[in-house]
């Protein structure tokens, strides 16, 4: 295994006991960490001058997950610092859907898949939005948003099916599985009811999505 995601595992792993254990001192020190060991890892071997729009893509959205990560770390201070997270994380969401849709080939995709993962992706946003719309208050305009991104990034990892080779297709459309599974625990728990380990939960689906999403991406050969 590459020594910098060793590096990424052992920080995280730091950072998950930290919410064990409810060592908040700690959680700000390993948080602001992370992204950027992914971002080294990804810009391993990378010709600055040379990037490709998937590369330019993957870079802006580990900054920006970056970003949002040490934005969360001080959104319980008040609601527009929450809000601002949120936005970040929407934009990061942007560069992994223009990553996959630079990547898909509709011509190529059989009509039966498509309908498939649009209708199993819409139906699982439709039932999350349901539990929480009767929570959101004012933030049901920009969860609205935000879901609807997270809907589309999902159906946009799944359609790279035929364009990516087997393996690396799983790890991208794991790590967007993950991140979804992160967005809705952490949506459940900021807006619906809070559950034991929520943090630790979050957090870990979260670092394994980047993870994954990042070695995908990085595997991805094009121009």
């Amino acid at each position: 295994m590459n020594s910098k995601l060793i590096i990424f595992i052992v920080i995280s792993a730091i950072h998950l006991i930290a919410h064990l254990m409810a060592f908040q001192w700690l959680v700000f020190i390993t948080k602001p960490l992370l992204m950027p060991i992914l971002l080294w890892y990804f810009s391993e071997g990378l010709t600055f001058g040379k990037l490709t729009l998937i590369q330019k893509r993957m870079i802006t959205a580990l900054t920006l997950a970056w970003i949002g990560d040490i934005i969360n770390l001080y959104s319980h201070i008040n609601h527009w610092i929450f809000t601002a997270g949120i936005i970040i994380f929407l934009a990061m969401q942007v560069m992994y859907i223009i990553i996959c849709f630079y990547l898909i080939r509709f011509k190529q995709i059989k009509q039966l898949y498509l309908i498939f993962c649009t209708l199993v992706f819409i139906a699982y946003g439709s039932v999350l939005l349901w539990l929480l719309l009767p929570h959101l208050d004012e933030m049901t305009i920009p969860v609205l948003i935000y879901a609807s991104a997270l809907t589309l990034t999902g159906i946009a990892s799944a359609l790279t099916k035929d364009q990516l080779p087997r393996k690396v297709f799983y790890c991208l459309l794991t790590g967007t599985l993950l991140y979804i599974i992160t967005d809705s625990l952490d949506a459940i728990n900021n807006f619906r009811a809070s559950f034991p380990y929520a943090a630790f939960w979050i957090a870990l689906t979260y670092l394994s999505a980047q993870m994954m999403i990042t070695i995908a991406v990085k595997k991805i050969k094009t121009n």
